[in-house]
């Protein structure tokens, strides 16, 4: 779960982050900080949306993410193993 997760996280700081919304007192991977993304929008030099997103659009997109993580973890957990391929166990 770590490793999608970390997928997630850096997926969200290199096409969400600064490009759907900017964060002014942004401190880095955004994903891991949910709901943090912008406040004071409309105050001049605060911090923007970018076109027709929202805040409501930013939480599904978040939550989207973390499903899918959710759902790889679990694909990854429940997958078949072959336990014959253990070492100095000969396969025939």
């Amino acid at each position: 779960m770590t490793l999608s997760i970390t997928m997630s996280a850096l997926s969200w700081q290199a096409l969400v982050t600064d490009k759907l919304y900017h964060c002014t007192d942004s401190l880095g991977f955004d994903f891991l900080r949910p709901g943090q993304w912008v406040h004071g929008v409309g105050v001049p030099g605060g911090d923007t949306m970018s076109g027709q997103w929202t805040v409501s659009g930013l939480w599904y997109l978040w939550c989207s993410l973390m499903l899918g993580s959710l759902i790889i973890s679990g694909l990854v957990a429940l997958a078949p193993r072959d336990s014959r391929k253990k070492v100095g166990v000969p396969v025939f």
